[in-house]
């Protein structure tokens, strides 16, 4: 019986304490109260408070241990008020949710959600691993870039000092140095442009094979970003003009026209002629087209694009034929080569 039976009288928060030491010998599988008599009972129920459960029973979890505290306490007013907000408590225990009984840290609370939700967990769990590390790829780049450009700078100085006083050899081991540290570093975009101009700084300075070499690491690496396109059309034959300014594309089929591509503008138009053709610029900038015939040797017609006339013929001592996919003409343009798969 609760403190209360044998003073005040009893209500329901007596029924909420003998449930408590119900849980209490379910928990620990002893009783609360060792007398041996009613009366030791009594002035044990009235006097002591039960040993707390994790002292009987170390694995206790800690949550039922504090709902038991809370339902068995001495003053009526400090217990659950029904048997039903208990049987909440206990019920929120099971689904891993945060109790009454005891106050919940976010670490534990976040713990209990990843017991109720264990995919939404390791979900949430890898997202944010996933954005640390990018944070850290971000931090750790901007200060490498930040890292970079002081030394770049301090460079600066040094070659302008050294350039002051007429030390060549000196301004060209700094410039050198700058080149390499460029190269392997984290590539910015644009950063070839940098490494083309410190190349033209130092070729002044002396040509040997280490710059050579630096030189032709830097093309292997090169960056490229977008200028200008078009979608609207298929192209398994592209040629560049001289002054990189016209892109001109086609094919040796009949469903890939020719179109000349304006970088500077970003503004295409298509070829007035229909041949299947393949597409390459003159030495002199030309844009034209190569007709290839359906097989068999013959004259190769060169086509202009922009007259959309005949500019020239190449002769073809045959087995050249609509299946090509690829061409080059001489500077002289009294050479021609085409190559491409069979079938």
């Amino acid at each position: 019986m609760s403190p209360e039976h044998f003073t005040l009288g009893a209500d329901e928060r007596s029924d909420v304490w003998s449930l408590g030491i119900v849980l209490y010998e379910m928990l620990t599988l002893r009783r609360p109260f060792a007398g041996q008599t009613m009366d030791e009972c009594r002035k044990l129920v009235e006097v002591n408070q039960p040993v707390a459960p994790a002292q009987q029973v170390p694995n206790v979890p800690g949550t039922l241990a504090a709902i038991f505290e809370k339902a068995t306490r001495t003053r009526p007013e400090d217990r659950y008020a029904t048997a039903a907000e208990l049987a909440l408590d206990l019920r929120r225990w099971l689904a891993f949710e945060p109790t009454t009984a005891r106050r919940v840290w976010p670490p534990e609370r976040f713990s209990l959600w990843a017991r109720r939700s264990p995919g939404r967990a390791i979900a949430s769990i890898t997202a944010g691993l996933m954005a640390s590390a990018a944070a850290l790829a971000v931090i750790w780049a901007l200060s490498a870039r930040a890292n970079v450009q002081t030394t770049r700078a301090t460079a600066a100085v040094e070659r302008a000092k050294l350039a002051e006083d007429g030390d060549r050899a000196k301004q060209r081991e700094i410039l050198m140095r700058d080149l390499v540290q460029l190269r392997l570093s984290t590539h910015a975009d644009g950063w070839t442009t940098e490494a083309d101009k410190l190349i033209a700084q130092i070729a002044p300075l002396g040509v040997d094979d280490d710059l050579r070499t630096q030189a032709a690491s830097c093309l292997m690496g090169m960056d490229a970003n977008w200028v200008a396109g078009f979608t609207d059309a298929p192209a398994q034959s592209v040629a560049i003009s001289p002054d990189a300014r016209w892109v001109l594309s086609g094919g040796p089929r009949a469903d890939i026209p020719v179109r000349l591509l304006d970088v500077e503008i970003n503004r295409s138009m298509a070829s007035q002629l229909q041949e299947k053709s393949l597409v390459m610029f003159l030495a002199d900038g030309t844009p034209v087209q190569i007709a290839l015939p359906a097989g068999g040797a013959g004259q190769l017609p060169i086509l202009g694009c922009a007259a959309a006339a005949f500019a020239r013929g190449v002769e073809n001592a045959g087995g050249l034929d609509n299946r090509r996919t690829d061409s080059a003409l001489s500077p002289g343009g009294s050479r021609l080569a085409i190559a491409g798969r069979r079938g």
